[in-house]
């Protein structure tokens, strides 16, 4: 499903979509690279009105939303951002010695995605609402359409660079 959701908002652009990966020991649902961004994102299977909190318990509902090992999937994404941003970071070198500086890896966004429909009408704190972002999958399309940085723009050779990075870890998790 998620994969149809993306592929009606990005099937005319380059991007790379990698699901079920281990990258420096954090598990993450999917990847996208995109020219423009870079977006981890968390499958939740859960629908309902969603309460948001950055350190306590999330709800759908009533139901108390599990972030994998973490409090909550606010800081599980976020830890799975970091792991991508630092395999990115230790693995990018610039070719040719041309001067050209690296993506600034900082601005990987998160995406929680709830299987749905879900309904989210609280405010993201200012110091996050940038990066970190909540929908359901009706509507991942159109919110990963939106997300781009000044500060990632990557012509086609290099998102390929970016989920061979991540394939190489791939390759060395366990199965």
């Amino acid at each position: 499903a998620l994969v149809s959701q993306l592929g009606k908002s990005l099937a005319n652009e380059e991007a790379v979509l990698m699901g079920n990966f281990l990258v420096n020991g954090k598990e993450l649902d999917a990847l996208l690279v995109r020219r423009k961004s870079i977006s981890v994102i968390e499958l939740k299977d859960y629908r309902g009105l969603i309460h948001f909190s950055e350190n306590d318990d999330w709800f759908a509902d009533e139901a108390v939303v599990i972030g994998g090992n973490q409090r909550n999937p606010f800081h599980q994404v976020r830890n799975n951002k970091f792991a991508v941003l630092e395999r990115l970071s230790s693995g990018w070198t610039t070719s040719g010695g041309n001067g050209q500086k690296p993506p600034h890896w900082g601005h990987i966004s998160g995406v929680v995605v709830f299987s749905g429909p879900a309904k989210f009408d609280e405010r993201l704190p200012g110091s996050i609402s940038p990066w970190f972002h909540i929908t359901d999958l009706a509507g991942i399309g159109q919110k990963v359409s939106l997300l781009s940085s000044p500060c990632i723009d990557l012509n086609p050779n290099e998102i390929r660079k970016c989920s061979d990075l991540i394939a190489d870890v791939r390759a060395a998790s366990p199965p």
